[in-house]
């Protein structure tokens, strides 16, 4: 690719150089045809721009992304977070913790004791719940973790904020060509509302999961 990119670089530096410029179509293959030499001029600076870019992220920056990516994979393994994690502890939680609360709610061995309140037990200390109570309060134990994962979730939205998962493909900047101003106006508005009225939603699921998170606490072990 890079060496395809040089070859056109080199065909429209000879078009530039080109005083007579008879015959320039043979300097060009894949690039539109220019009037005169100088208007590729701009063309010639974008390519070489580009090369330089590619070069700076594949030649020059491509070992240190993966010395980086090694490093924060060695990080994690030893204290559980690397660098680049703390660029946005938000965004790092609410990505993997949903996962984890799913993994505990289908691997969990025990259920907190505040879930086993107001149920029959087998005994007066309320340590032997009945085969049913035991039940009803995983029941209950796991409607929390869902809306505990529910509120990590809802903060992953929030974070993206577009919502084009749930709305569809975000709208271009620019109006189409054939749709009037007042209805491109009442499109865009429309948009704006239903953003608002998810992130509503979200913040409400988010701060139920988050409450229900710091309650829960120390109970989220197998």
């Amino acid at each position: 690719m890079l060496r395809s990119i040089l070859v056109q670089l080199r065909r429209l530096l000879r078009l530039r150089r080109d005083e007579n410029k008879r015959d320039v179509s043979r300097y060009l293959s894949s690039f539109e045809m220019f009037e005169t030499a100088s208007d590729c001029e701009s063309l010639c600076v974008r390519v070489c721009h580009f090369i330089s870019r590619f070069c700076k992220s594949n030649i020059y920056g491509g070992p240190r992304r993966a010395f980086l990516a090694i490093k924060w994979f060695i990080q994690r393994g030893r204290r559980g977070w690397a660098d680049c994690d703390t660029w946005s502890l938000d965004w790092y939680l609410d990505r993997w913790m949903p996962d984890a609360l799913r993994y505990l709610k289908a691997n969990k061995c025990g259920i907190p004791r505040e879930t086993l309140e107001g149920l029959p037990t087998n005994d007066e200390n309320g340590f032997c719940p009945t085969d049913e109570a035991f039940s009803i309060a995983e029941e209950r134990w796991n409607s929390i973790l869902d809306r505990m994962i529910a509120g990590f979730e809802a903060g992953r939205r929030m974070s993206g904020g577009l919502y084009n998962s749930e709305l569809g493909p975000d709208l271009p900047w620019r109006r189409p060509a054939g749709v009037s101003a007042d209805a491109w106006q009442k499109i865009s508005t429309d948009r704006t509302v239903a953003i608002s009225k998810l992130k509503k939603r979200d913040q409400e699921l988010f701060n139920e999961g988050m409450a229900l998170f710091v309650e829960y606490y120390r109970s989220l072990w197998d």
